[in-house]
């Protein structure tokens, strides 16, 4: 399959060929047809071109397709005259935490997920990268115009074994000193699972191997981006209510927050409470209008990174005599609900219909009031259609009001044609 737009440099037996190299995760493909060693080097090769003076971090989930498809990368960044730092097998949290505390231009985190791939690059201190590398790294890709240096110009890549423990005593720093109530960390990624228990238990945690009542379960997901709760009474605190209860630990000590431009409104509304500040920063930046929002969220890594805040939550509430349950009162109850939507035409036209009367303003999408809650949407990298993100007071609220805007999307679309005039 070959895209509108796109230029197929080379022959295309089986997969696609896109117009855009990127999509909302990174660069995705089937391994073996849209991602190969090949088309990861070249990968590679137009990333060092970009930073041919800097350093550029690898890594990958641990899987043997994916270490094959690093090294790949790999190669080509060293084929362009760049630096590579190697981090081998872990996880996205521990590879941002590398990016950052080695002050790494770019990052190339390789993970699998059945038999598709996903490159996922990121920026300094492990922010997203902004849309000019993106544009630089897909013409490079694209035209095949990729630097090339002489023998002499190739470096040693730098192999870096140490992170985990550097990554272990950061963790400890944020950790409480001690917990009543047993914790039992649960984690599709064994290697997170096996990190943290020995976290806690080496702050001094109860921990449990068991599936008993009156335990707190941590969960964290396979990146060790995002944690959760069951608290001592079985309630679930969800990932975007733990993120809240830790900006609360932050606007509790004076702090500002920094969070990405689709966190939960609710946070606004709790940095109010506090008299602070909660910046939004952008995943894919076109500008320097979030800089600010990007400066302070390099210093907060416990924003993208759920083991990091997980603990951070748990130290809050030791050092101020709280249950989790008790925690979770301080936050406003709300829900959250994600979907994305295809549509036939441009999706920025259909956008900008559906935001017409909202002012402009800086960020990957529009904010949208409704009376069940607040809505934004985004259009998908591709082009192919629109991201809704539905906040309302539960996840039956929020469910509907993503609902409704999908309706809204679909006649949307319905109303205008293809060159953008309404019918």
């Amino acid at each position: 399959t070959v895209e509108d737009g796109a230029r197929a440099s080379v022959n295309v037996k089986t997969g696609c060929a896109h117009h855009g190299i990127f999509d909302d995760e990174g660069i995705t493909g089937e391994v073996g047809a849209d991602l190969t060693p090949e088309s990861c080097a070249r990968i590679g090769a137009a990333a060092g071109g970009v930073f041919e003076e800097g350093r550029i971090g690898v890594g990958c989930d641990g899987s043997v397709a994916g270490a094959s498809l690093k090294n790949a990368a790999a190669a080509g960044i060293l084929s362009a005259g760049a630096e590579v730092c190697d981090f081998d097998g872990g996880f996205e949290a521990l590879f941002n935490f590398a990016l950052r505390f080695f002050g790494l231009d770019m990052g190339i985190f390789v993970r699998m997920s059945g038999s598709r791939a996903v490159l996922v690059l990121t920026g300094k201190n492990g922010l997203g990268t902004g849309r000019s590398t993106e544009r630089k790294i897909e013409a490079a890709v694209s035209t095949g115009d990729i630097r090339r240096c002489a023998a002499g110009g190739y470096r040693e890549p730098l192999i870096m074994p140490g992170i985990k423990a550097f990554y272990n005593s950061e963790l400890l720093k944020a950790a409480p000193d001690g917990f009543g109530t047993p914790i039992m960390v649960k984690s599709p990624n064994r290697e997170i699972q096996k990190l943290l228990t020995q976290v806690l238990h080496d702050c001094g945690c109860h921990k449990s191997e068991d599936d008993k009542t009156g335990v707190i379960r941590l969960h964290i997901d396979a990146s060790g981006g995002q944690a959760s709760f069951f608290c001592e009474d079985g309630n679930y605190i969800t990932p975007a209510q733990t993120l809240a209860l830790g900006c609360v630990a932050a606007f509790e000590n004076g702090e500002d927050v920094a969070v990405p431009y689709d966190a939960p409104g609710v946070i606004d509304d709790l940095a109010a409470n506090f008299g602070r500040s909660a910046l939004r920063y952008l995943e894919c930046p076109a500008d320097d209008s979030d800089k600010k929002a990007r400066s302070l969220a390099a210093k907060q890594t416990w924003v993208r990174d759920g083991l990091e805040n997980a603990l951070r939550v748990l130290s809050y509430a030791k050092s101020h005599g709280k249950t989790l349950v008790e925690l979770n009162r301080m936050v406003p109850q709300f829900a959250v609900t994600v979907k994305a939507v295809n549509c036939n035409i441009n999706p920025g036209l259909l956008l900008r219909n559906l935001a017409k009367d909202v002012p402009s303003q800086p960020s990957e999408g529009v904010v949208l009031r409704r009376e069940k809650g607040r809505v934004l949407i985004s259009p998908l990298k591709r082009g192919t259609g629109l991201r809704i993100v539905a906040e309302a007071m539960n996840m039956e609220a929020a469910g509907e009001l993503c609902a409704d805007m999908e309706r809204e999307v679909r006649e949307g679309t319905q109303t205008i044609d293809k060159s953008g005039n309404k019918s």
